[in-house]
Parts: structure tokens; sequence; C-alpha cells
């Protein structure tokens, strides 16, 4: 019988495949919220630990006890305590205690020891899983293009070459991800351009990190990885359950730790000094302010801008572009109020003067806080000139 199950992946994957692979069949799954492995750590040390597991099988005598480790159980664990785990468990369940252990994505020491004990002499089984992330179909590259077009305006462009760089993953069998660099002036649609590739093809959340959040001195840690209870890249990875992943403002990297993306850019392997993670089959887009290819080459260097996929240039938005954004921001924001308020936008013709005046408006971003700010206007005048030109009848 196997004593340890390892998978790896994300909560959903990792829930559903224990429940089609039968992994709890005939077993009372054992809830993590009266028994979580982080209790047992909390004891470790402690002379009462026998007495805890002997406490615990007595309780649910008859029942065959399956202990459950999960991913973020790990993070509040000192290395130590992961290092001796593995032989910990197994003890248990030769002791009885529990009948085995279902292991969600244990840091690297804990396999390491795992290892070991299978190599041992003592027929420790480790049954194991992992989550593969689904191709690219037409009908999503389709809806990819359909969505881009009504949503992005003034980047014709870039909307043939995002499908051009996208339409390879359709017969993929490299398994290598896609990984662009979406490149211009602020506000122009780089950001939303990844969330609607990432609705269109993945049913989870965007993962998506602001490289611009961190100081110099933490980007260390962050990529390399340092303590178990610190924050990392592979710790908010593992959560990851999309196909996209956004890596938001990546010129704000310091230079330094650019070797930390060249084995993730070129295999789709991500690891650091806890985790080593399969991200293969992923596409992966940075942004940036950049103006120019050759600015990119210049600041990142040659070793990481030979392992990008596609460099996708957005422009500066045209005066026709503006209008067009102006009218379809208007019209959006004004459903938001009432029918009284929308009356009286519509008689002040507010849309034709924003139009008038388009030419001020720099990016998309910049259109749209333009439009909503002068909508608040217009309505806030209206209502202080209702209160103040009244008349109170004090008798």
């Amino acid at each position: 019988m196997t004593d340890f199950f390892v998978f790896e992946g994300p909560d959903t994957a990792f829930n559903l495949f224990t429940e089609e692979h039968g992994i709890y069949e005939g077993f009372k799954k054992f809830p993590l919220k009266e028994f979580p492995l982080k209790e047992l750590a909390k004891n470790i040390d402690k002379v009462n630990l026998d007495t805890i597991l002997v406490t615990i099988k007595e309780q649910n005598e008859g029942d065959n006890i399956v202990l459950v480790a999960k991913s973020e159980d790990f993070f509040s664990f000192r290395d130590h305590f992961i290092d001796n785990l593995p032989s910990l468990i197994y003890s248990w369940i030769q002791l009885g205690y529990i009948s085995y252990a279902v292991i969600q994505n244990p840091p690297k020491n804990f396999i390491k020891g795992l290892e070991s004990l299978e190599c041992s002499e003592q027929g420790v089984e480790v049954m194991k899983g992992e989550y593969v992330r689904k191709s690219l179909t037409k009908s999503e590259l389709r809806k990819v293009a359909l969505t881009f077009n009504e949503k992005i305006l003034g980047q014709d462009n870039v909307l043939k070459q995002i499908i051009a760089s996208l339409y390879p993953l359709i017969n993929n069998r490299s398994n290598k991800p896609i990984v662009l660099m979406f490149y211009g002036p602020p506000g122009v649609g780089k950001t939303e351009s990844a969330k609607i590739i990432n609705e269109c093809i993945s049913t989870a959340p965007l993962f998506r990190q602001q490289l611009s959040m961190f100081k110099a001195n933490e980007f260390y840690n962050y990529l390399f990885g340092g303590e178990m209870g610190g924050k990392t890249l592979t710790k908010d990875l593992i959560r990851n359950e999309s196909n996209v992943i956004l890596l938001d403002e990546f010129s704000q990297c310091p230079s330094d730790f650019y070797s930390a993306f060249f084995q993730i850019f070129d295999e789709g392997i991500y690891e650091d000094n806890n985790y080593k993670l399969d991200l293969t089959n992923t596409i992966i887009i940075c942004t940036s302010n950049f103006d120019s290819v050759k600015e990119i080459q210049g600041t990142i260097g040659s070793a990481l801008y030979s392992r990008f996929t596609h460099f996708i240039k957005f422009n500066y938005l045209d005066t026709n572009s503006k209008i067009r954004l102006v009218s379809k921001y208007y019209e959006e924001i004004i459903k938001e109020f009432n029918e009284e308020d929308i009356e009286y936008l519509l008689k002040k013709d507010l849309k034709s003067l924003l139009i008038e005046n388009v030419d001020r408006f720099t990016n998309a971003r910049n259109i749209e806080n333009s439009v909503r700010i002068s909508i608040s206007k217009e309505l806030t005048g209206k209502f202080l000139d209702e209160i103040f030109s009244s008349t109170i009848d004090l008798g």
C-alpha cells in the first residue's frame, strides 16, 4: 500500500485529482480544520506529541486516518522540521497513528528526505501526481482576437502580433513557454491585453505580479527564495491555476537579478532555494514602458533578451482612436447613473465637448479618468445649483 501520495499543482487540480483517483476511497478524509499538520509542528519538540497522536487514534478508532499536508502548511515550518518530516511521518504510519499521508507541493528538502526513504531498505512506497496545463485551442484563440478587437482600440497591429505569437501553441508539442514583452507608452492597453488573453483561455484568475512593488533589497529573497516564512515568487506561483503569467513593470527589476528568469523563460522551470516548479505550456507576459527594441536589449542585456519569444510594441493613440475611446467610455459610464442624470447629460452634450478637446488626452487610462471626472463635475454642478437656487419657506 502507498505510504505517501505527493501531488504537484494548485488546489483545484489537487482536489480533482485525488477524487478521480480514489485517494480517499474507503478511508476517512481527515479534516485539516480539526487536525492540520501545522498543529503537530507546534508540538514537535514537546513531550506530549505521542500523547496527541495516540489520542487522535483513539478518538477515531476503526477509521483509517489520512494525514493531509497542503502547500501553505509548509510555509510556516522551519527548515530543520521539514528535513525530518518524511521520516517522522513514516514512523507515525509504522506505529499505526495514521494510515498514509497526502502531500501537496512539498519543498525541495522534503522531497530529498522522501527520496532517501525510498532508497532505504524500509520499503517506503510513494505515489506521485502532477498538474498538466492544457494546450491552447483555435476556439480560444478566436475569442482572444474578437475580444481584443472589441476592447482595445488603436492597436490593430498589436492584435496581429499577439495572434501570431500564440498560434503555435495550438500545435505545440515542446511545452516550452511563450514569453512576450509588451512595450510602449503607459495606459495604451498592455496590461489590459494580458487580462484579455487570460480571460479567453483560462477560467482561473490572471497571475499578476507588479515588480515595481518591491524595494531593491527585497528582490533577492523574492526571486531566489529566502526562509520558508518569507514572500517568494515560487510560493505565489504554487497557487496559480492560470496558463497566463503577467510580470507587470518588468523593467523595475534590478539587472542583478535577471538570471532568475533564464530557466523559466527557456524551459518553463522555475527554481529557487525551496521549490522547483513546472510551468511548461504557459504564456509569460512582461510589460514595460521601453520605447524601442534597441532600448530593451541595451537595458536587459543579450542573455535575457534572447530568451523572449516576441517583442510587441504598443503605440501612442492617434486622434481617431482617442475619439472612439471617449465615446466608448462615455456610453459605459453614464449607464451608472439614473435616468434623470442621463437625460441632463444628453442635453448638455458633454460628449461633444470632450471630443472637441480630445488632443489633450494622452492614453486610454487618462481618457477614462477624464470622462468620469467630467461627468461627475457636470452632475455635481447641477446638484449644487438645485440646492442653492431653492428657497426655504420658514412660515
